[in-house]
């Protein structure tokens, strides 16, 4: 586009330039005919005063008669003279002209790009890199872990969550600070130098975001259960409940699930007890405004 300004207004200049001479042509050609027809009504006029009264009208009439034939030969010797010349100029005028013009070229339409092509298996990571989905990096060792957090957040910058146990628990510290989540489970609970470790507990005391995972939907209903052991082991409430709620949604971007406000989409279930108390039974279950579980009363 701005070759093609460029061009433009280059070949303006030009077209200018060459209107500008051509006036000064067509006005120079003006003021010769004009002088040359001052010139030749003076010579008619000396030359009718030296012949004398006595031939005073043959002149006349041969000047009537042969002033048109003088006329037309004077001009075509005078035009053909001054003509040559002009042409001579004009040529020469010309050729100074497009001498000095610069070459123009049109610059060409860029043309549309050959489209890549498209493997399926790396289509995911166009979304990832756009930064509209997460990286979730399944790892297994403290070392994977800094290696995850060096490439997809210090220089990528991706929202990035790792599955891990006791490996998140040995980094902690660079989870948190990176702001990377960690996704544990179904096993919340292990051991490390014959030490029972709460990963969950100690990822949350660290100040990492967590998650839990079940690895199947067979696992579903069980996770409440996992989670309420590590619970039982030390994992605060409100950490527990913000992992299985609020804190993945938030981190996926759900806008519309994860907490009890205004606007969201929300299934209830009323406990007879807190909710990850072994003790507490399910009393009733909304799902969409309509409730689809009670429990007899008696």
């Amino acid at each position: 586009e701005a070759a093609k300004k460029k061009y433009d207004a280059a070949v303006k200049a030009i077209e200018a330039k060459k209107a500008a001479a051509k006036k000064a042509e067509e006005e120079k050609k003006a003021k010769e005919k004009q002088s040359q027809h001052s010139q030749d009504k003076s010579g008619r006029s000396e030359e009718s005063n030296e012949s004398g009264d006595s031939r005073k009208k043959e002149v006349e009439k041969e000047d009537v008669e042969e002033s048109p034939k003088r006329e037309a030969t004077s001009g075509k010797q005078s035009s053909g003279g001054k003509e040559g010349a002009r042409q001579d100029g004009d040529s020469s005028e010309k050729a100074d002209d497009e001498s000095k013009t610069p070459e123009l070229k049109e610059p060409e339409k860029p043309k549309e790009p050959k489209k890549p092509r498209v493997r399926a298996t790396s289509e995911p990571y166009r979304d990832l890199f756009a930064k509209k989905t997460v990286a979730i990096v399944d790892v297994s060792d403290a070392r994977a872990v800094e290696v995850a957090v060096k490439l997809f957040r210090e220089e990528f910058d991706l929202r990035t969550a790792v599955v891990a146990g006791q490996a998140a628990v040995d980094r902690a510290k660079l989870l948190a600070k990176n702001e990377v989540m960690v996704v544990v489970g179904p096993l919340l609970v292990g051991t490390k130098d014959g030490k029972l470790v709460n990963y969950a507990a100690e990822l949350a005391l660290a100040g990492a975001q967590i998650g839990f995972q079940s690895r199947a939907t067979t696992g579903v209903k069980e996770l409440p259960t996992a989670v309420s052991y590590s619970v039982y082991q030390g994992l605060g409430r409100r950490d527990a409940l913000r992992g299985m709620s609020r804190g993945p949604a938030e981190f996926l971007e759900l806008t519309s699930i994860g907490a009890l406000e205004a606007g969201r989409d929300a299934d209830l279930v009323v406990l007879s007890g807190p909710p990850f108390e072994l003790s507490s039974q399910v009393l009733a279950v909304m799902i969409d405004g309509h409730w689809v579980f009670e429990k007899d009363s008696d």
